[in-house]
């Protein structure tokens, strides 16, 4: 199974409904499964999209070092 991902920002709105932006609609179709992450400024918020990111950060020299002790 193929599963692509789609990722904008959108605002609820009174009715709790989402607007998909129309340049997405090609990707979705009326059974997608929509993942709700609320929008922060906080620092967790910048961790969490970090993680997503790149695994690269963990990739270094002294935990090689480290996982040797």
């Amino acid at each position: 199974m193929v599963t692509n991902a789609v990722e904008f920002e959108a605002k609820i709105d009174a009715d709790w409904k989402i607007s998909i932006p129309v340049e997405y609609r090609e990707y979705l179709s009326s059974n997608s499964r929509v993942i709700l992450l609320p929008k922060s400024d906080s620092d967790t918020y910048d961790l969490m999209k970090a993680s997503e990111s790149t695994l690269d950060f963990w990739d270094n020299e002294d935990d090689e070092v480290w996982n040797n002790v």
